[in-house]
């Protein structure tokens, strides 16, 4: 699968496929030859880098987690899933590319935003700050300047730490996630 990166640049995925049970498990590995060497280490490693590198981690687990699907759904023949879930808000962006999908075949944004929240179902395991990644919003207007089809003023307010507390110059996953999901629950009554 392929996601556009920031300055024009594309970064490729091997997808790879574990049965666990009888489910599969889809593991994205940027590792490929089609990567030049930076993109080639964008998987290479958990909780790490600097924030361009995690940023462009949560951009392929996102958004190119949804096109990893859609891929494995159309060469098995599995029925495409009707609900996303997004543990923490690593995978985030997948509400993007699913806005981005309905935006594809005719929908205005607000339409799109409405029918991914209808589908999408966000879990928090570790809301304090430490557990939320948040980057730069320049960092987030660069990375996606390349994506024609979402505003990027819409993009920048779904991220926006716009509450009492906040800091208006990050870009918030955790509060990105909420916006973007129908549904929010923890992993216990304390989180919940």
């Amino acid at each position: 699968i392929e996601v556009p990166l920031a300055a024009g640049r594309t970064l490729v995925a091997q997808v790879w496929l574990a049965q666990v049970g009888r489910a599969p498990l889809l593991m994205l590995d940027s590792d490929v030859e089609q990567n030049a060497g930076y993109e080639r280490e964008v998987t290479d490693r958990l909780y790490g880098g600097g924030t361009d590198h995690r940023l462009e981690q949560e951009v392929l687990l996102g958004m190119g987690g949804v096109r990893a699907i859609r891929a494995y759904c159309q060469i098995t023949g599995t029925p495409p899933p009707t609900v996303f879930h997004t543990n923490e808000g690593h995978a985030g962006f997948l509400g993007l590319e699913r806005i981005r999908e309905y935006m594809q075949t005719g929908d205005d944004f607000d339409t799109a935003l409405e029918r991914s929240r209808a589908g999408t179902i966000f879990t928090t395991h570790t809301p304090v700050p430490a557990g939320i990644d948040r980057f730069p919003r320049e960092l987030i207007v660069h990375q996606f300047a390349g994506f024609e089809d979402l505003p990027i003023d819409r993009v920048l307010a779904l991220g926006a730490e716009d509450y009492a507390s906040g800091d208006p110059s990050m870009f918030n996953m955790a509060v990105l996630c909420f916006r973007l999901a129908q549904r929010a629950n923890g992993v216990s009554q304390l989180h919940g």
